[in-house]
């Protein structure tokens, strides 16, 4: 058996995010392992909330915690300057591994308990793909190709990586994200578990038809907020604006590709700002550090502020 023990893991709270969960319970399956997990929405509370947990640790290690994985998100250099500090000088902490393949926490590499990878072998990763290949070498176990767990994390790999439709032209890693939606966290990761440990991810026909519904009804709401889109100038790039909260990734290609006069799709939703573009020589990356955030080159994102609710109203009935 491995030795495991208590394992707390802050992940992200999309389809990579919460595969990455998915992976970590399906891989440690057979073992002692207690599995915590903490999904991180807001990557500005992310920090937060991995600075709270790791305050609150005894320092002889009487919480049991053997380790803590950070997955999909990234944290504050204040955070990681405080776990790096902690973990040299004190026993009873646990042992920390932050795995995430955004191109603006690459920076956070200077820890050697950090594995920031955007591309490995000329081949993009998620979040998921890379803490499967860290999960092997760490326990030093080598799965095959053919084995559910890798030809999931390929699935997510290829829908956060956007090569399901620019290279792939495979369908399923978008059904699976619609699933997440659609089923909702808890269900979903039950379900695509249950499919791993049958060494099947074929869709069931339910599940099939319950997509095309979903589909007709995202063109739908897609059409119907590129109508609404607003044109203008931000730092220098031209912009098309809604505000969204559903089919983001989807919507802002949608608008890209319909608006070649454009170079970026700003989607405004409750908590954050996404920024999408498909343009070559545009990065959306460096335009979402500016306002606090990170990402993708053609895909990122910034938090909105915490009283930005507030301003709104007041705008809205002053």
């Amino acid at each position: 058996m491995l030795e495991t023990g208590k394992i707390k893991l802050f992940t992200h709270s999309d389809l990579d995010g919460v595969s990455c969960g998915i992976i970590l319970e399906t891989f440690l399956v057979n073992t002692d392992a207690e599995i915590e997990i903490e999904y991180c929405s807001n990557p500005k509370k992310a920090s937060e909330k991995v600075k709270e947990f790791w305050e609150s640790l005894d320092i002889v290690g009487e919480h049991g915690y053997t380790k803590m994985f950070i997955t999909d998100i990234s944290i504050n250099d204040e955070v990681a300057e405080m776990i790096n500090e902690t973990s040299k000088h004190l026993i009873g902490h646990p042992k920390v591994a932050l795995i995430d393949h955004h191109e603006s926490a690459k920076h956070l590499n200077k820890y050697d308990w950090s594995f920031v990878m955007p591309e490995l072998d000329d081949v993009r990763e998620s979040g998921t793909s890379l803490f499967l290949k860290v999960l092997c070498g760490m326990y030093d176990i080598e799965l095959q190709d053919d084995c559910a767990l890798v030809r999931y994390a390929e699935i997510v790999r290829r829908y956060d990586s956007w090569g399901w439709t620019t290279k792939y032209n495979d369908k399923v890693p978008k059904q699976y994200n619609d699933l997440l939606w659609l089923m909702g966290r808890e269900r979903f990761v039950a379900n695509v578990k249950f499919k791993i440990f049958d060494n099947s991810l074929a869709l069931e026909i339910e599940e099939e038809t319950m997509l095309e519904i979903e589909q007709e009804r995202n063109q739908k709401y897609i059409y119907r907020k590129i109508e609404s889109m607003q044109k203008m100038i931000i730092e220098g790039y031209n912009a098309g604006v809604v505000v969204a909260e559903r089919c983001v990734s989807d919507l802002g290609n949608q608008m890209c590709k319909l608006n070649p006069d454009i170079d970026i799709a700003v989607i405004i939703g409750s908590n954050a700002v996404s920024f999408r573009a498909i343009k070559d020589d545009i990065d959306v990356s460096k335009l979402a550090k500016m306002y606090g955030g990170g990402g993708h080159p053609k895909a990122s994102g910034a938090p909105l502020p915490d009283d930005m609710l507030q301003s709104m109203v007041k705008l809205i009935f002053n």
